[in-house]
């Protein structure tokens, strides 16, 4: 007797099958999420109405059932996507890449192939696995080195290395860095300076590979706010290189990611060397600014690379141990009379102990404004203002 061949009953709700290990869920700024596992140690986190949403429910579709969806069914399973997430019963937690606030802690996606990462308190940090968190990525995000406790000079040797000067312009790099890894209230923007040949540009990367190493190299403002907002969506920190005049349009854009309030973004302009042009008045009460000079002695980038990939671990920890002494001490540090930069201003002073810095330095560090920019004398002004 010939028995009939069994074939495959059409799934009644294709969505199930695709979507069946998924969660969707909220943003804290209740915004419809989903994450998708992607392995054992490995998530995939974006918004429900993203393109990668759309992307992820297609490729799924064509795997499962061998053919293209329909757009009506990639329209509904959205709808239902988002619905989902607004009425689940988990609670909200914050969406981003590489550092998440949570108020009395602070996660650091290390971004490697064990889904590691480092879980900040008030009692300090330690390695947890990243799948507790949404963490977002993108192709382009590099690891981070599991951080190490500092060794003495540690930051000192760091500094040495950026060619950044000692004093008032160090601290305002370590205020820089200390806010762009807390994430509570608004990061300031650092803004480098120097004559050419100042490694102005190798100490805007070595800043970012600290934190939010990425493949893609630093380039210049983007022409669109929409292609800024994009690279806002992929980095926690950015980077623009060899900036002459930023316009009102960008310079909102510019200060709004700086001050978003549930992932302020670190920015880092570095000035061009023959720019004059002030910054405008939305960065400037923003900017912690550092003027670099020749250094007396010259390496090879080879060389900076190494010593870097050697110290970066120690820096690190250095940084992490700073993050956990300004969770322990905001709210019983005494709040002085601040004039600008109060956020930021007083996260460095929660992390003085850690840092070993003196209030009264962080106070005058950060309160010293850079002298307007001279412009040499006939030299003619722009014609055209910025975009």
């Amino acid at each position: 007797m010939k028995h009939p061949t069994h074939s495959r009953k059409p799934d009644a709700d294709p969505l199930r099958t695709i979507a069946g290990a998924a969660v969707p869920f909220q943003s804290s700024l209740h915004h419809a999420c989903i994450s998708v596992p992607t392995g054992p140690a490995s998530q995939q986190v974006f918004a429900v109405r993203s393109p990668q949403c759309k992307q992820w429910l297609r490729t799924g579709y064509e795997d499962e059932f061998g053919r293209t969806p329909s757009e009506s069914f990639l329209r509904t399973s959205l709808h239902r996507l988002e619905a989902q997430a607004v009425y689940s019963d988990l609670p909200a937690k914050p969406v981003g890449p590489r550092c998440l606030a949570y108020g009395d802690r602070v996660a650091l996606d290390l971004a490697n192939p064990a889904g590691d990462c480092i879980e900040i308190s008030a009692a300090g940090w330690k390695t947890a696995s990243a799948l507790s968190h949404a963490f977002t990525r993108d192709s382009a995000m590099g690891p981070l080195p599991e951080p190490q406790q500092p060794e003495d000079g540690a930051l000192d040797q760091f500094r040495v290395l950026l060619n950044i000067p000692d004093g008032n312009p160090w601290t305002r790099v370590l205020s820089f860095l200390t806010a762009a890894v807390t994430g509570l209230g608004p990061c300031p923007i650092l803004v480098l300076e120097g004559p050419t040949g100042s490694a102005k540009t190798t100490a805007a990367r070595m800043l970012k590979a600290l934190l939010d190493p990425t493949a893609s190299t630093p380039g210049p403002l983007p022409s669109g706010v929409s292609a800024l907002r994009k690279q806002a969506a992929e980095n926690r920190v950015l980077i623009f290189d060899d900036v002459h005049r930023i316009g009102p349009v960008k310079a909102s854009e510019i200060a709004r990611l700086a001050d978003d309030e549930a992932q302020p973004r670190a920015i880092i302009l570095v000035r061009a060397c023959s720019s004059t042009a002030p910054l405008p008045e939305a960065l400037e009460r923003r900017a912690l600014t550092v003027a670099l000079t020749e250094p007396e002695t010259l390496r090879t980038l080879y060389d900076l690379k190494n010593e870097f990939q050697l110290i970066h671990p120690q820096v690190l920890g250095a940084l992490c141990n700073a993050v956990a002494e300004t969770l322990k001490g905001l709210h019983s540090t005494p709040v002085p009379k601040l004039t600008r930069l109060a956020d930021a201003t007083m996260l460095a002073l929660a992390a003085a102990p850690s840092l070993r810095l003196q209030h009264q330095h962080i106070l005058e560090a950060i309160a010293e404004r850079p002298p307007k920019p001279v412009r040499p004398q006939g030299e003619p002004r722009p014609r055209h203002s910025a975009i």
